[in-house]
């Protein structure tokens, strides 16, 4: 696949299921040596997650911005950036409205960047970030923050080639598991660099 056939769109709630296959498909390939095969089977079932990006994308919420990576009409690839502005109460009981908590205005979140495993290592990933760098930079915002595993060198070592700085180490827990994840900061007033 040549990346100039790649088309990058908003996503919207058609999209679910393949998103779903995607984010399911990454985690079971790239944390495979992070989760154990049990936790990995449990927790990355298809059919849960597509009602997960269902609802995420029926929402049209405000403080998301979600767009997709396409083949062909195929979707190979997904970033979804989590803006803090000023709206109106956020549900902090939602996956968007927890995470806006913890954020300043003019900061943006990097919530979800995946890119099929077939797919890896053909520059999907960094069209997408551009792509979403570029909205985020045209919407006056100033870092875009991400966390990543620190067992994730594939991962670590893309956002830090995007000009990414480690900000801070932390212990998280995610399924019952404590992992230490780096938290990463984008300064996009310097370009995104």
């Amino acid at each position: 696949m040549k990346i100039r056939e790649v088309k990058i769109r908003e996503a919207n709630e058609n999209d679910a299921a393949a998103l779903a296959k995607i984010e399911c498909d990454i985690w079971k390939t790239n944390y495979k040596h992070i989760f154990s095969v049990e936790v990995l089977e449990k927790e990355m079932k298809p059919d849960v997650h597509t009602e997960k990006f269902e609802k995420l994308l029926r929402k049209n919420d405000k403080n998301s911005v979600f767009f997709v990576a396409e083949n062909q009409k195929n979707i190979v690839g997904y970033v979804l950036i989590l803006v803090k502005r000023n709206c109106a109460r956020d549900n902090e009981n939602s996956i968007v409205g927890a995470a806006l908590k913890k954020m300043e205005k003019g900061q943006a979140l990097l919530g979800l960047l995946h890119v099929a495993p077939e797919e890896q290592g053909k520059g999907i990933g960094t069209r997408l970030l551009d792509y979403a760098k570029n909205y985020l930079q045209g919407n006056k915002l100033r870092t875009l923050t991400g966390h990543c595993f620190f067992k994730d060198e594939q991962g670590t070592k893309f956002h830090m080639k995007t000009g990414a700085r480690v900000k801070q180490r932390m212990v998280t827990e995610v399924f019952g598991e404590k992992h230490i994840q780096f938290r990463l900061e984008l300064d996009l007033e310097k370009g995104g660099q």
